[in-house]
């Protein structure tokens, strides 16, 4: 069978997606040597994936997400390519393209939350549009929680049974590993962290929450002097929320920005933190919930949408993410109750060995042959 897998969002700098792509080729490339596929990549992507096997062919597309080339250009590159099946990794599948395909839905995030980039009826038409078209066409949808498989059903009226869950994975091994403590030390001083600090990290977005959790840390920032709030991420330009609540609340010397944060400071950030908390509203799933658990960081984090799903009851301690009152009494009781931290911290590590990137590999394999027209 002849496969072709959307990669224009390959590796770590597209987060969560990326990740899943790029884990996704590098099991396929590791454990099928049967099946042809085809890579779609951007020109980075092209540098970025560095599978070479004789079953594997990479094409370069310039059809950027929410283009005209993706619309136009990028169906009739595919069509080139004559796929028995296309896996779409995003919903940003091209209205023209009529081929037997598949698709990986992570969340409706943009139906609850459409942002403030998305605030035209053009943009939201397009999105309506595109997200409701693939998920008629495609055979499968791939959901990587049940929470965004009961949204496909609530919200797209997709049939239940054409949908398929599947879990993400977590590079467990990487997040655990030890880190020497001035490797921490030493990354900390690099980004201008000292002593304690509760940890996020994410973009900075309204369904992200963080104004709500800022006004929480300010609630107990006096009784914990010694603790601070770093907010790692990059930062929405056209998002000043976040900004204008640390100077309304006088925290500019108590909440950190440090920006984006790189793969190489990543784990050393997690391994320093206090705890990694969490206040979204809304998400698909959201992988570094487990990557703190893997680290051995103690998770806090929001109850509701796909997150009690992931984090697991017992595993993270929750608050209500719409109460800075509630989400205030979180960072208390963990702060205040040194043995909270040690139960969270044995209880995640347990909890993210039932999350693989080869069991997720594996389980999207067995849907492609299930769909193998040869059979």
């Amino acid at each position: 069978m002849k496969i072709g897998i959307d990669c224009r969002m390959y590796g770590s700098r597209f987060t969560g997606i990326g990740i899943y792509v790029e884990r996704l080729v590098e099991y396929l490339a590791k454990h099928d040597h049967e099946n042809e596929y085809v890579l779609f990549l951007s020109k980075s992507g092209m540098s970025d994936c560095e599978v070479s096997l004789p079953n594997f062919k990479k094409v370069e597309t310039n059809a950027r997400h929410y283009s005209f080339a993706e619309q136009v250009v990028f169906p009739l590159q595919i069509a080139r390519e004559k796929l028995d099946l296309m896996h779409f990794t995003h919903f940003n599948a091209p209205l023209a393209y009529r081929g037997k395909s598949v698709v990986t839905i992570h969340d409706l995030t943009l139906s609850f939350y459409p942002g403030r980039k998305m605030t035209s009826s053009f943009h939201r038409f397009g999105y309506s549009t595109t997200i409701g078209s693939i998920a008629k066409r495609a055979e499968k949808i791939f959901s990587v929680s049940e929470h965004t498989k009961k949204d496909l059903v609530e919200i797209l009226d997709v049939d239940e049974n054409k949908i398929v869950t599947i879990h993400n994975g977590v590079s467990a091994e990487r997040f655990s590993a030890d880190i020497p403590a001035e490797t921490v030390e030493k990354t900390k001083r690099g980004l201008g962290i000292e002593g304690r600090y509760l940890l996020y990290t994410g973009v900075f977005r309204e369904h992200k929450n963080l104004v709500r959790l800022v006004e929480a840390f300010g609630q107990i920032a006096e009784k914990y002097p010694d603790v601070d709030l770093v907010l790692a991420g990059k930062e929405d330009p056209g998002y000043r929320d976040v900004r204008d609540a640390i100077v309304r609340l006088s925290l500019s010397g108590r909440v950190r920005l440090p920006g984006f944060i790189d793969n190489r400071e990543i784990v050393a950030l997690y391994k320093g933190a206090e705890a990694y908390v969490f206040p979204s509203l809304y998400e698909g799933f959201w992988l570094p919930v487990l990557e703190a658990m893997a680290a051995g960081v103690s998770v806090l984090c929001s109850k509701g949408s796909s997150l009690s799903e992931v984090a697991g009851e017992g595993n993270a301690l929750f608050f209500d993410p719409l109460r800075v009152d509630d989400m205030a009494r979180a960072l208390d009781e963990f702060l205040k109750n040194p043995e909270k931290k040690a139960t969270l911290v044995e209880r995640g590590r347990k909890w993210v060995k039932r999350f693989s990137w080869d069991s997720m590999g594996a389980s999207i394999l067995e849907e492609y042959q299930k769909l193998d027209t040869k059979n």
